[in-house]
C-alpha cells in the first residue's frame, strides 16, 4: 500500500513540469516611444537634488529677485547631562541661517485675499515682499551640483517658501525725542 502511494507521488511529481507555462517571449523593443505616451509640456527637470525640509518661524529675511538669505528661529532638541550622570533631552531655540536660490519659489499655504492664477505648484504665488518676521513656514531645500559630483560637500540652498500662518508685519517702534 505505501509503494502504491510512492508511486502513485512520484507519477504526479514527474508530470507536474507538464502543465507548467511556456515561458513568453519579449517583443522587439523600438529606439523610438510610442507617439500616444510622449508628454506634451516642455517642463524641464529640476536642477536641484531633494535635500529635506524645515519648519520653523522667520526670524530675519533678506530676499530679492536673485536670491538671498532666511534665518529660521527653529525648536531642536538636544541630549544633555542631569547632575547624577543621566542623559536627558531637552528643547533649545536656534536660529538656522540659509541662502535663498536665484530662482526660489515663494508660496501661501492658505488662500490670500488675491490670489494669483493657478499653475502646477502647491499652494498660492506670492512673492519675495510678503516674508517678514514672524511668519510660521516650511522650507525645500535642494542641491544644485554637476552630474557626478559630490553632494555631501554641496551646502543646501532654499528652493521653496511655504507660508504656513501669516502673521502682521513688525512696526519699527523707534521714538523720536
Amino acid at each position: 500500500m505505501t509503494r502504491l502511494r510512492l508511486a502513485a507521488a512520484a507519477l504526479a511529481l514527474a508530470a507536474l513540469p507538464v502543465f507548467a507555462d511556456d515561458p513568453k517571449t519579449e517583443a522587439p523593443k523600438s529606439s523610438t516611444p510610442p507617439t500616444d505616451r510622449v508628454k506634451s509640456g516642455t517642463t524641464q527637470p529640476s536642477p536641484y537634488h531633494p535635500a529635506g525640509t524645515v519648519a520653523g518661524r522667520i526670524a530675519k529675511v533678506s530676499a530679492s529677485d536673485n536670491g538671498g538669505s532666511i534665518s529660521l528661529a527653529a525648536t531642536q532638541v538636544e541630549p544633555g547631562r542631569s547632575s547624577r550622570g543621566r542623559v536627558t533631552m531637552r528643547r533649545v531655540e536656534k536660529d538656522l541661517d540659509y541662502e535663498l536660490a536665484e530662482d526660489v519659489k515663494i508660496r501661501f499655504g492658505f488662500r490670500p485675499k488675491s490670489p494669483a492664477p493657478p499653475d502646477n505648484l502647491p499652494g498660492y504665488k506670492a512673492e519675495s515682499s510678503d516674508l517678514h518676521a514672524g511668519q510660521v513656514v516650511k522650507l525645500t531645500l535642494g542641491k544644485k551640483a554637476p552630474p557626478g559630483a559630490n553632494l555631501n560637500a554641496v551646502k543646501p540652498v532654499v528652493t521653496m517658501v511655504m507660508i504656513e500662518t501669516d502673521t502682521p508685519a513688525p512696526k519699527d517702534d523707534k521714538k523720536k525725542k
